[in-house]
């Protein structure tokens, strides 16, 4: 079986309850009825489940490429990342 998500989006908050969890922001490629794109939040977590790790490493509004597999954790489902490229700072 294969598991494998692979996403570009810019990180924007940490998560409330589970401290080793990053949401992430994507934008879908199609625009709504009412003309606005579309965002999804993905929760996000560092491979190894028992430290923040690298994920952490970058402030919110960085924009990353993100390659790791879909797990149940903690009554959710999370992407858990085994490697990441950052792209950039979110310009204003």
């Amino acid at each position: 079986m294969i598991n494998v998500a692979v996403f570009m989006g810019k990180i924007i908050k940490d998560d409330e309850f589970l401290q080793n969890i990053r949401y992430v922001e994507i934008c879908q490629d199609y625009h709504q009825n009412d003309g606005k794109i579309k965002k999804d939040l993905i929760p996000v977590m560092n491979w190894n489940k028992l430290n923040k790790g690298e994920l952490f490493t970058f402030s919110e509004g960085s924009l990353l490429l993100i390659k790791g597999r879909l797990e149940y954790y903690n009554g959710k489902f999370v992407v858990v990342c085994e490697s990441l490229s950052y792209l950039g700072k979110e310009q204003i």
